[in-house]
């Protein structure tokens, strides 16, 4: 970090426990939601797309590149381009959300191959 930086790296670490804390808190509270599905498949990928939602980091250019929920990222990076139009926004939004979507993806793929293998075992 720099100096004159407007986060100094204790405000930085400290966000991210609190978010970290904050975002342990609501898997937990979705997890006694969704544990009363009787498909553990759809417990399983209801929760892992809720986890990879939230921790997966992206990270902003600039001078001072810091981490940052991607989800977060994304939000802001609408909020910042929508003045220009829907589409720009809707654009500087997806750059920052493509990481959630790759595991989103995988946790698809994981989840059909589990499945396939299960028929075919049985």
């Amino acid at each position: 970090m720099t100096d004159g930086s407007i986060i100094e790296a204790g405000y930085y670490q400290i966000a991210w426990l609190v978010y970290g804390m904050a975002a342990l808190g609501l898997l937990l509270a979705c997890w006694h939601l969704v544990r009363r599905f009787k498909s553990s498949d759809v417990r399983w990928y209801l929760m892992s797309v809720l986890a990879v939602g939230m921790a997966v980091p992206s990270w902003e250019n600039g001078d001072n590149a810091y981490w940052a929920p991607a989800i977060l990222v994304g939000a802001f990076d609408f909020l910042d381009g929508i003045d220009k139009g829907l589409n720009v926004a809707l654009e500087k939004a997806l750059i920052s959300l493509w990481p959630i979507a790759g595991f989103i993806a995988v946790a698809s793929v994981l989840l059909l191959l589990k499945r396939i293998v299960r028929r075919v075992r049985a």
